[in-house]
Formats: C-alpha cells, sequence, structure tokens
C-alpha cells in the first residue's frame, strides 16, 4: 500500500564548541494507504562532547489525529573504542493509548578493514511509525562503506591508518613555541598525518579550510606532541590552532595572514 507524507517545519538551534541544543515544532499531513492525518508534533534535542565521546538525547512529543498523546525520549552515546567506533541509542514511547509502552535500542559498531574500506555490525529494533502507519521490526546488519570524499571527522582522527605503509613522519620543530607539520600522502585520497607541537597545552584543536573550519581535535601523543589523520589536498590552506578550547593561535612557524574576520590565520603549503 502506498503512503505518502508532507511535514511544515520551524526549528531553532544553538551550536557551541562542544554542545548544541534544537528545539522546534512541525505539523505532519500523511497518507497511510487508507486515509488522511494530521499530526503535531515537537522537537528537542541536545548533545554535547567530551574528549572524543558524544552523547545525545532527543524528545519529541505529538499529538495524533484520533487525539491520542505521545512522547518519544531517545538518549544515545558514539565513543571511539580501540580502533573501532561505537554507537548506541536506547528509547521509549510513552502515552500511546492503543499501545503503551514501547522500547528500542540500537548498536553499531564500525571498524576499519584496510586503506579506507570500513565495515559496520548493527543490530537492533525500532518502533511502529505511526504517521503512516509502518511496522516496527528487529534487525540485524553488516554494512561495508568504500572511499568517497572525506571521511566524518568524529571517525577519522580517531582511527589511524597501518603503520606498515605510512610515508615517513614529518619532522616537528620543537624550538617553536607552537609548530604545526602536515605529512606525505598516506593514500591516493590525500589521507594526511597532522601533527602540532604544543607544549603546556591540555587540549588541541585544528580549525581549518580542510576541516570545513570545524574544530577538530588531535590526539596527546607525548609531552607537547600532538597528532591526527585528514582529507588534506596539495596546495595552499589556510588554518589555526585552537588551545584548551579558548584561544585561537597560528602556528609560528607558518605564515601568519589576515583573515576574512579582522583576525590572523596561518598558510600552510601541502605537497
Amino acid at each position: 500500500m502506498p503512503t505518502f507524507q508532507v511535514d511544515a517545519a520551524s526549528r531553532i538551534h544553538f551550536e557551541g564548541a562542544n554542545h548544541e541544543v534544537a528545539l522546534g515544532a512541525r505539523v505532519a499531513r500523511t497518507f497511510d494507504g487508507t486515509d488522511w492525518r494530521t499530526t503535531m508534533i515537537g522537537e528537542s534535542r541536545a548533545s554535547v562532547r567530551r574528549g572524543g565521546t558524544v552523547f545525545s538525547t532527543r524528545f519529541s512529543p505529538m499529538q495524533l489525529q484520533d487525539g491520542d498523546l505521545l512522547s518519544d525520549m531517545e538518549g544515545g552515546i558514539v565513543r571511539p573504542v580501540r580502533r573501532a567506533v561505537v554507537d548506541a541509542t536506547l528509547g521509549v514511547r510513552l502515552g500511546e493509548a492503543r499501545r503503551g509502552t514501547v522500547g528500542w535500542g540500537s548498536v553499531n559498531v564500525t571498524v576499519p578493514l584496510f586503506a579506507d574500506i570500513w565495515t559496520t555490525f548493527s543490530a537492533g529494533n525500532y518502533p511502529v511509525e505511526l504517521l503512516q502507519g509502518l511496522p516496527g521490526a528487529h534487525y540485524a546488519a553488516i554494512n561495508f562503506r568504500l572511499p568517497a570524499g572525506k571521511l566524518p571527522w568524529r571517525r577519522e582522527h580517531a582511527i589511524p591508518p597501518s603503520r606498515r605503509h605510512m610515508p615517513e613522519r614529518p619532522e616537528l620543530p620543537m624550538s617553536e613555541s607552537l609548530a604545526l607539520v602536515i605529512g606525505a600522502p598516506y593514500d591516493t585520497l590525500q589521507l594526511r598525518e597532522v601533527r602540532v607541537w604544543a607544549p603546556g597545552v591540555e587540549v588541541v584543536e585544528v580549525v581549518a579550510d580542510f576541516t570545513d573550519w570545524v574544530p577538530v581535535p588531535l590526539v596527546k601523543e607525548g609531552p607537547g606532541e600532538w597528532r591526527g589523520y585528514y582529507r588534506v589536498e596539495a596546495g595552499a590552506h589556510r588554518l589555526n590552532l585552537r588551545l584548551n578550547r579558548v584561544n585561537l593561535d597560528v602556528p609560528t612557524n607558518l605564515v601568519r595572514v589576515a583573515d576574512d574576520f579582522s583576525g590572523s590565520v596561518g598558510v600552510v603549503i601541502v605537497r
């Protein structure tokens, strides 16, 4: 039976360096194969990052056309574990008059196989989709992801490639107070090692054109040394380092130029 849905939504979004909050509402007009229905839905969600772990929560109250009031509540966590990334969620539906309380959950484990081929093992269940009358189910799946452009930074930085095929590591100019070097490409998709010398700093993040100007964390490797792995095409790139999640600074071994917002960025030439 064919189904159809049209949504009208409004949302306000607040985002910080390590957290985000979104509030909104929408009206859904759905056809479940037999009848047209109108549903009013509220939306709120929030997430916070602590180190390499992201915690999230979602709350969606709704009123169905027949008057039933119910709420979907869901919590989730995304966390790097050794070379894998674990993504887990738990949810519960309360107040649906015809079905009572319904719970669901899922676990996804993503691991690298080799080079840029990843696999995800998934298992869980999902509830009835009330708007279009679609059934719930249990599931298990194995997915493979092939190289196709830039990987999401949250997963890419946490999992270094095999050392057997890494090019020679770039030398850090430790005589500088703050320095950054970018190594030779690891593969044909331009995965490179980014190394930073920042003694006395607790957290180092890169803010660059190759991260879409999103602060991405580096992993501490030793006293004053940090590293990460990112897609960096050959050519000139503009960047800053964010220290302790507060101060933006330009590595002293890079050329400093003015940016478009009355500040400064560093320029690095990648070959």
